[in-house]
């Protein structure tokens, strides 16, 4: 016997957790191990979809993820069971099981925030999910930004830091997708949008606070946030004046010229350039935020000509070393000449020119 159905029997000496805790994980370890052959393989995975399906698999999941020293392939499956019963059986829940359960979640997002990081994702995507399902007046608090603010609350630093900027990443990017989860009811499908979009001011706030705390990969981390809550539209009612002067904007488009955040950089001021336009045209409530946006694209073509010399003078069958430069580059011009059409055909010397 391995040492983690080893660990998986020492766990089921709780009672409950029974054979079913070995059972999947012995499936597990099946379905992952390359010399299992097709017919075993599907017949373990069968087991494992149909023990997701099970309604006990809510309480065996949250209890395995809260257990010390669990095996990291059965901590990845019972975050991910939690998530896919968050999103397809939410009705299964009764009433009282939902505070407890979200209470629970917001626990095992802090207990990893260490890691392992794909654990500490479905922790969040479940979260996520609870929002898309649970009226923004039945957190405390008012949503789920400012109950979970609550939350970590007094907590360590890298942890509360971890664990907000995952979750105000994931938060906007489901609301976006959840057109695609038939199991949420159509009126929640268009509410759970307009309440994020509400909450952007506090998002935006919470990313601000985040964005000059150490550590690798942070800034990163936020101007991704900053793009998904961007794309969620909730921009378009702020003040563009302000917009225009907000340090998130200020980060995106220094990151134009940092290798280490460009990427996010360039997905951020790409949405900002969707929130400033409609119909080919800037949005005239928009203008001091396409005043600012149009130079500083505009600048970075001395940027892509240089990109573009590297990529002549290398080998046929070599990658540019400015590859990915080059198209950022091109993506973020294309989508302002198509955005901002009107502008550029009209425009001033001053504008062609800078």
């Amino acid at each position: 016997m391995t040492e983690e159905i080893e660990a998986c029997n020492a766990l089921a000496a709780v009672g409950w957790l029974g054979g079913l805790l070995a059972r999947s994980h012995q499936a597990l370890n099946a379905v992952h191990n390359p010399s299992t052959d097709k017919e075993a393989r599907d017949k373990h995975t069968r087991y494992l979809e149909d023990w997701q399906s099970a309604t006990e698999a809510w309480t065996i999941s949250d209890a395995v993820l809260h257990e010390p020293n669990c095996p990291l392939q059965l901590q990845f499956y019972c975050a991910q069971t939690l998530r896919f019963k968050v999103q397809r059986d939410f009705e299964e829940l009764p009433e009282p099981a939902v505070a407890n359960l979200r209470s629970s979640l917001a626990d095992l997002l802090l207990r990893y925030y260490k890691g392992p990081s794909a654990v500490r994702t479905q922790l969040a995507l479940a979260i996520a999910g609870m929002a898309a399902h649970a009226p923004a007046d039945s957190w405390e608090g008012g949503g789920p930004l400012p109950w979970f603010a609550s939350r970590i609350s007094g907590k360590p630093t890298e942890a509360a830091l971890t664990c907000m900027l995952e979750l105000l990443t994931i938060l906007p990017q489901e609301a976006i997708q959840v057109k695609h989860l038939l199991s949420v009811k159509p009126d929640r499908r268009r509410m759970i949008k307009k309440e994020l979009a509400l909450a952007t001011p506090l998002a935006l706030q919470m990313l601000t606070s985040c964005l000059n705390q150490q550590g690798v990969g942070i800034r990163e981390h936020v101007l991704r946030a900053f793009a998904a809550w961007a794309e969620l539209g909730g921009m378009a009612s702020m003040d563009a004046a302000q917009l225009a002067q907000h340090p998130l904007v200020e980060a995106a488009l220094a990151g134009l010229s940092n290798e280490d955040v460009f990427d996010s950089s360039v997905d951020a001021v790409v949405q900002l350039i969707y929130v400033s336009s409609g119909a080919g045209s800037p949005l005239p409530q928009m203008e001091p935020l396409v005043q600012r946006l149009v130079p500083a694209v505009l600048q970075q073509r001395g940027l892509f000509t240089r990109a573009l010399g590297h990529a002549m003078q290398t080998a046929p069958n070599d990658v540019p070393e400015d590859a990915d430069l080059a198209k950022g580059l091109a993506r973020m011009f294309a989508e302002l000449a198509e955005c901002y059409c009107t502008l550029i055909a009209t425009g001033t010397a001053e504008l062609l020119t800078c």
